[in-house]
């Protein structure tokens, strides 16, 4: 029975590798101008009504068409909780837009400074 699960452990190990690493994402030229604390914040100010808004951000860092950033979280005025975002550029909207870490945090695909910074906390 070991055998089988080793196996079968090896295989997911593979297919994971195999899926994380043929992941494509389409990175929009970033303007000079876009990383700074005023346009990280643009879009996540007022929160869209189902999610709180970002009151502050402590660090900041942008590379290649995407961002991190650690801020503090709001309701009404009310801080709440801290979080580390990743953001993507996007050209359409001309705001960082959050995305799912669970699918871009992968050394293949993010700057270095940002996965290091942007994937390994809260």
């Amino acid at each position: 029975m070991k055998p089988l699960r080793l196996a079968a452990v090896g295989l997911i190990l593979v297919v994971a590798t195999w899926l994380a690493s043929s992941t494509k994402v389409v990175v929009s030229p970033v303007p000079a101008n876009a990383c700074s604390n005023e346009v990280l914040m643009r879009g996540h100010r007022e929160g869209d009504g189902n999610h709180a808004n970002w009151m502050k951000v402590y660090r900041f860092g942008c590379a290649g068409g995407y961002a991190f950033a650690w801020a503090l979280i709001g309701d009404h005025g009310r801080p709440l909780f801290d979080i580390t975002d990743v953001l993507q550029w996007s050209s359409s909207t001309l705001t960082w837009i959050s995305v799912n870490r669970a699918v871009v945090c992968f050394p293949t695909i993010l700057p270095r400074e940002i996965y290091l910074e942007g994937c390994f906390s809260n």
